[in-house]
């Protein structure tokens, strides 16, 4: 909850708190009416009493049902747009019930009454909140209560003897509430406002202005009489309130302070516990606290997970065996006795999983505040620094013997080495007489194979440009039947659908591929062209499966508009779609972009399997080919383009129709003639602009203001607030429209001066929901015909009645 709203919940607290005083008052008060005139024979009236009760009581079921509201009025999120939801639920759900139970339905009528009534006080709630001053909020609740108490012992005091009436030391109670609650100032203005009233009404009672209802018998003298009584009460009243409010306020700023620092002390102490526990939750040892039978304490698992859970109480040695099979328990007790701290290594413990560790166990006493010898344990787990040991012992066995069998091999090899110097001495005596027969031998074999050379490059030569011929053929061949295929789809280029099925139909038969897709794009932005791609339904799960892990595999296809190949052997242990019986199968997926010229209309997906001799040059034919098809594919969207471009000329012109035909039917409308003629005007201009609302005033010359016209029936035909401002700012600058965004129905309100000449003459609003400037200009336009008309309806009235007041003068 926000600190407003935590502060607003104090604040009703406190008021509730004060409802709940004044409810255990009113029987005091009337009890102590009853005792004053029956027992002890006083002589003021009970009747006022009673009904100062009855009326106190009233006050506080209105603050209990205002602290209840307020209360409803914190959880409010959307103010009274959630009331006026929560309003119509309400009366539906009862019309729902009519519908279904009939009469029985009304006897529900009072709760749907209290439920209105609810509803109703928290509209008022809601629209008083940004009020300056406003009794009913909840800043101003406490002003509010104390205020009424205080008043209502004034007029206690009033029906119990005025000045001599005891009541008026009751109003310590609200001036300590307010000195509390809102502070000493505000605690000394109540106290001066409590004991002002207090001598005001002894000194009216004193002047006779006032009747003098005595609170004791007539037996006892008269204190109305005396005003010094009156003046040294009242100041013996105000330094007495004063003193109270004081002390109130004091005693307030004390206890806040404590608790101020009370939650600090809690709030370090809940930081400590924290940092505490993830230290200790990060130190690799575990520890425990045990007493000297060995019962846990306290204990911290740190790192060392083996451990289990549950061990705050147990004995230690039950709950691990090892521990008293290694003798855990007399180390403790030498511990405790002798003071020094002891080490226990290698205990074996094995968990309930059945892995075994190794722990090694630290022991340091301690002694607690009450002077009890305590042992701290403290367990780490070792097992993996002895495997780590005995590891390197093992490499370093397994070394020793490696270099001891490398020595052998040495020696075994020197003796080889002087073996072969003497073969290789014989070998090179040899050599000699063999390199003599061999260089001839050599001449021989070089003249041979230069002529072979010969051959074998003419042979080369000649084959490679029989394969360069046949590449060239097949080529052509392939761009020939490509080419073909263009021509083909260029026929086929108007429906945007059918040519790339008919694309992805012949690419698949002509290329030989087992599955195709071409996914057009619609939006030239990049995220949304890969959203797209990766959101298709078209194309098979297979051929995005790779896309929609790694959206990042189409970044040189959308950005470069380069192909992308990827390239993998498919085994039948991971592939239940492909059918083979010997060794795994090749698959080629591919995402060619389909370009024309330098923009990316398209990519073509497809997939393949199978051993595939030159990828490359597939590739290569296929984009040649969905190149040439970019120019089908660019002549079906420019087709749809215009298409789209046609539809929305015609819209535009029928819309201009209607509206030329409304202006037409503007100028058709006179203002003298027929019923009602402002009101068809203004109909006709709203259904031009599609106003929800508006309406035509005129301006007399005496000032005065006449509604001539209101669009919207169902309202009143009278200005409403907003209106009327606007209206006073047009007639302080009637050469400007006004335009206003009314934030509670989302609509604009348009104003404007309707004038003859320099002459103000009259006023047309307009409510329209979200205008556009194209809009705005034809509204200014019948704003200009409505000025021109309602200027021509005035002219024609004053010429009439200059004309009857002339006849009227020269007949008499």
């Amino acid at each position: 909850m926000e600190p407003s709203n935590r502060s607003g919940l104090r604040e009703l607290q406190i008021a509730q708190g004060l409802v709940t005083l004044r409810w255990a008052a009113i029987p005091i008060l009337f009890g102590f009416g009853m005792l004053a005139t029956r027992g002890f024979g006083m002589s003021f009236g009970i009747t006022p009493i009673y009904l100062l009760c009855c009326l106190l009581a009233l006050l506080n079921v209105f603050f209990t049902i205002h602290i209840a509201m307020l209360s409803r009025q914190l959880v409010l999120r959307r103010g009274t747009a959630a009331l006026k939801r929560y309003l119509l639920a309400v009366i539906n759900h009862f019309q729902a019930s009519v519908k279904e139970r009939g009469v029985s339905a009304l006897f529900s009528l009072p709760r749907l009454f209290l439920r209105l009534f609810f509803i109703l006080f928290l509209f008022l709630l809601e629209s008083l909140k940004g009020v300056r001053f406003n009794p009913l909020s909840l800043d101003n609740i406490m002003h509010t209560q104390v205020t009424g108490d205080i008043l209502l012992l004034t007029l206690l005091v009033r029906f119990t003897g005025s000045p001599e009436s005891p009541l008026i030391f009751l109003a310590v109670v609200p001036v300590i509430v307010a000195g509390a609650v809102l502070g000493f100032y505000t605690g000394a203005v109540y106290a001066t406002l409590a004991a002002a009233a207090y001598l005001a009404l002894s000194l009216l009672v004193n002047a006779r202005l006032l009747t003098h209802i005595k609170f004791y018998g007539p037996q006892i003298g008269d204190l109305s009489n005396s005003p010094e009584w009156a003046i040294s009460s009242f100041f013996t009243l105000m330094t007495a309130l004063l003193g109270a409010a004081y002390l109130a306020h004091n005693l307030t700023s004390v206890f806040k302070e404590r608790i101020f620092f009370l939650h600090q002390l809690l709030e370090k102490s809940r930081r400590e516990g924290l940092a505490y526990a993830a230290v200790a939750e990060a130190v690799p040892a575990a520890w425990f606290l045990l007493d000297a039978q060995g019962n846990v304490l306290k204990y911290k698992r740190g790192k060392i997970s083996i451990l289990p859970g549950n061990l705050l109480g147990q004995n230690i040695l039950e709950a691990f065996p090892a521990f008293k099979q290694y003798g855990m328990g007399y180390v403790i007790q030498s511990v405790i006795t002798g003071g020094r701290a002891r080490e226990v290594e290698r205990i074996k413990f094995q968990t309930p999983e059945g892995t075994s560790h190794t722990l090694a166990c630290r022991l340091l006493p301690l002694i607690d505040a009450e002077k009890r010898p305590l042992v701290m344990l403290l367990a780490e787990d070792i097992t993996e620094s002895l495997f780590l040991r005995e590891r390197v012992e093992e490499l370093k066995q397994a070394l020793d013997a490696t270099q001891i069998e490398l020595e052998k091999t040495a020696l075994e090899g020197k003796e080889t080495n002087q073996q072969l110097m003497k073969t290789l001495k014989v070998a090179s005596e040899r050599t000699i007489e063999v390199e003599t027969l061999s260089q001839r031998v050599r001449d021989l074999e070089a003249q041979k194979l230069a002529m072979e050379d010969r051959i074998s490059g003419l042979l080369t030569e000649t084959a490679a440009l029989k394969a360069t011929n046949d590449a060239i053929v097949t080529d052509l061949n392939h761009k020939q039947v490509i080419l073909e295929e263009v021509v083909e789809l260029l026929r086929h280029s108007t429906q945007i659908d059918a040519l790339a099925a008919l694309i992805e139909r012949r690419t698949k038969s002509l290329f030989k591929l087992d599955n195709t897709c071409l996914h057009v794009f619609r939006s030239p932005a990049l995220p949304t062209r890969t959203n797209e791609i990766l959101d298709t339904r078209k194309a098979s799960p297979r051929l995005l499966d790779l896309p929609r892990k790694n959206p990042k595999v189409l970044e040189p296809v959308l950005n470069e508009g380069q192909p992308v190949v990827i390239k993998a052997e498919v085994h039948p242990d991971h592939s239940a779609s492909v059918a083979i019986s010997n060794g795994p199968v090749q698959r080629l997926v591919a995402y060619i972009p389909v370009r024309h010229g330098k923009e990316i209309l398209g990519m073509m997906m497809l997939e393949r399997y199978g051993p595939e001799e030159n990828p490359e040059r597939l590739i290569s034919m296929l984009t040649y080919y969905l190149s040439h098809t970019a120019i089908a594919l660019k002549n079906a969207l420019a087709t749809r383009s215009l298409e789209t471009q046609q539809q929305n000329l015609t819209a535009t012109i029928k819309t201009l129709d209607a509206q030329i035909e409304s202006f037409l039917d503007l100028a058709r409308i006179s203002m003298t003639e027929g019923d009602q003629p402002f009101q068809k005007y203004l109909q006709a201009l709203g259904r031009i602009c599609g106003a929800a609302d508006g309406i035509i005033l005129r301006l007399h010359s005496d000032g005065t203001i006449q509604p001539l016209a209101r669009l919207d029936s169902t309202r009143r035909l009278e200005l409403r607030p907003l209106e009327e401002k606007v209206f006073k700012t047009l007639r302080a600058n009637p050469s400007h429209k006004a335009v206003i965004k009314e934030p509670t129905e989302g609509v604009t309100l348009l104003g404007y001066p309707l004038n003859q000449g320099n002459r103000l003459v009259g006023a047309l609003f307009l409510q329209i929901p979200n205008p556009d400037p194209a809009l705005l200009s034809i509204v200014d336009v019948g704003a200009k015909m409505a000025a021109d008309s309602l200027g021509l309806f005035v002219l024609n009235e004053e010429k009439e009645l200059w004309e009857n007041f002339y006849k009227a003068n020269l007949t008499a």
